[in-house]
């Protein structure tokens, strides 16, 4: 089955790429499709517990709060995925990262 991975500016679908046993939150990752499903590569030190160049974090709804969103785990808080001008129907994609 594929996932939704951001590429650029938009999401596409694509068949996962991960290894056996990888593509869990904070293993990490070298391409958009090196994450399960609902998880996202960023920068390792955006996500904190990561002790790699990339890790996986969870996609996040920014309409359920930034600071406790549900999506996010430990000190990671739900911040926009773009920086601004959101592609319309994407204002409220966000993704799991230490606080800015």
């Amino acid at each position: 089955s594929n996932g939704c991975y951001a590429a650029f500016d938009t999401f596409l679908c694509a068949a996962p790429g991960y290894d056996p046993g990888a593509g869990e939150e904070g293993d990490a990752c070298y391409a958009i499709q090196a994450c399960k499903p609902g998880l996202i590569c960023v920068s390792g030190v955006q996500v904190g517990d990561c002790i790699d160049d990339s890790c996986c974090t969870p996609v996040c709804d920014l309409g359920l709060g930034g600071v406790g969103n549900p999506a996010c785990s430990g000190d990671k808080e739900c911040v926009p995925w773009w920086d601004a001008d959101p592609p319309v129907g994407y204002e409220d994609v966000g993704a799991c990262t230490l606080p800015p």
